[in-house]
């Protein structure tokens, strides 16, 4: 009795728990010149990126037992344009409870093709950094304090980029490199791999999680890079 209780006070709603990704770009241009006859002809360079992730693996509840088991998705699913596509497969249907985690592994490349139709070939290297970001839009300082759940997902970032991992709860967000200092540089053609992953942590406050919903967003930030590192 008592562990179907607990089960049952486990179960989050993850309706609203979606990792929505904005691909923010800032962009210097980049002028070219090509002389014909008398005439000087300047073009813009482009900055392209692509974003893609490469495999999903999830510790989760599974739908015919109700217990946590782990599932690998090896599909490689495109997020180069700003979506609300859910990077960890989280539906309006999905639960998640402590100790279940979530991790994608994401690739990010500066392509010389263009990826869409509606993007030009990339002509410059750039710098990126990432951040995780917790949405508040329309909480009061109330509200947003009693989001406890906010306290309970862990959220880390690995990079070969990175010496150590960088881990910090959801409510405080989390910000890897800088424009500044980035976490890495693409030139023409290169790509780099990252993994995000949000974890549930099992403790004493899981019960104050019931029932409730959270949003955030994955944001990579990009801008052109006009002298080697």
């Amino acid at each position: 009795m008592k562990s179907t209780n607990r089960k049952r006070a486990l179960l989050v709603s993850a309706s609203v728990i979606l990792l929505c990704l904005t691909v923010i770009v800032g962009m210097t241009w980049a002028l070219f010149t090509d002389t014909v006859t008398v005439e000087n002809h300047l073009k813009a360079g482009d900055l392209n990126i692509t974003l893609e992730r490469t495999k999903l693996e999830t510790y989760s509840i599974d739908a015919t037992t109700g217990y946590l088991a782990s599932k690998t998705d090896n599909n490689v699913v495109n997020f180069s344009d700003p979506t609300g596509k859910n990077v960890f497969d989280l539906t309006a249907n999905s639960k998640i409870v402590p100790c279940s985690y979530y991790t994608a592994t994401m690739r990010i490349s500066n392509n010389i093709a263009a990826v869409t139709e509606n993007k030009q070939n990339s002509d410059v290297a750039y710098d990126y950094w990432i951040e995780v970001k917790l949405k508040v839009d329309g909480l009061t300082a109330q509200e947003i304090e009693a989001l406890k759940l906010d306290e309970q997902l862990e959220i880390t970032v690995s990079s070969e980029k990175l010496t150590t991992p960088m881990t910090a709860w959801l409510s405080n967000g989390l910000t890897v490199g800088s424009s500044s200092a980035p976490l890495g540089t693409l030139t023409l053609g290169d790509s780099d791999d990252f993994t995000v992953k949000m974890e549930f942590v099992s403790g004493a406050s899981n019960n104050d999680a019931k029932t409730q919903n959270l949003t955030f967003d994955l944001i990579v930030h990009a801008v052109q890079r006009t002298t080697a590192p």
